[in-house]
């Protein structure tokens, strides 16, 4: 828990270097219990079997293959029965008129540009699935985090910023992560090329080719195909692209 401020301010970090406009809060929610008298009904009941359970006892009627009635009588188990009791209706440890105070600290989502707090189901779900990854790349000290295509529902803006955090949020752990998105692939090369030149922005950390590995994954005969797209130092691809590298971006702009 003491590890909790820290780790909060991380995720906030993050989510405010993707740009999703939300952050996390950490909140007090505070109530007040009123126990007042009301029936005792159960209690009573109690102190019945206290006085008198050893006069009880349980009777079946039935009828034998003749037809003759047939009755059987049994004892109670009378610390079952009052096993049963308290499980119904434990007794508790507040006096009647006693104001008892709670205090429950949850975590909020944050709407930064209105100040308010929203749900999850109140948020695109881009934000909602995307969540778990930030916290994971925060979070993970050791292991592999996998995740399918973090980059649908939210804007190009978000998905080359999700490069970002896959790449410097986290050294401890390993990615694996399925993608189509041209963004975040970009932006880790951009990264590389950055890395090379002496160019990255202030606060990240270098980028080198044996960081990342990329494998195109397309359709063959009796399986499926996987080839090692290779990179430079300089954020280049060094090995043919089976299909052209996003090719249908250049054929739209050409």
């Amino acid at each position: 828990q003491h590890k909790a401020p820290a780790l909060l301010a991380e995720i906030n970090q993050w989510m405010g270097h993707l740009g999703l406009g939300y952050s996390l809060r950490a909140k007090s929610v505070v109530s007040k219990v009123v126990y007042s008298g009301g029936d005792d009904s159960l209690g009573e009941l109690r102190a019945m079997l206290d006085a008198h359970g050893d006069k009880l006892e349980i009777s079946f009627s039935g009828a034998d293959e003749e037809g003759n009635p047939s009755e059987q009588k049994a004892p109670i188990d009378m610390e079952k029965l009052k096993a049963l009791l308290q499980e119904l209706a434990p007794e508790s440890a507040a006096p009647k008129g006693a104001v008892i105070e709670q205090v429950r600290n949850q975590w909020a989502l944050w709407d930064d540009a209105r100040r308010c707090e929203v749900a999850f189901s109140e948020v695109g779900v881009g934000i909602s699935q995307l969540f778990p990854l930030i916290v994971a790349a925060v979070v993970a000290r050791q292991g592999l985090v996998t995740c399918e295509q973090p980059e649908l529902h939210v804007h190009p803006r978000i998905q080359v910023g999700i490069g970002d955090l896959l790449t410097q949020a986290n050294r401890q752990c390993s990615y694996l992560i399925e993608t189509h998105s041209e963004h975040l692939i970009l932006r880790i090369l951009r990264r590389i090329r950055e890395s090379t030149e002496g160019d990255l922005p202030n606060g990240l950390q270098q980028l080198k080719p044996e960081d990342v590995s990329i494998i195109y994954l397309d359709t063959a005969v009796g399986g499926v195909k996987a080839t090692r797209i290779e990179i430079d130092r300089y954020g280049e691809f060094t090995t043919r692209w089976p299909n052209g590298f996003f090719a249908e971006r250049g054929e739209e702009l050409f």
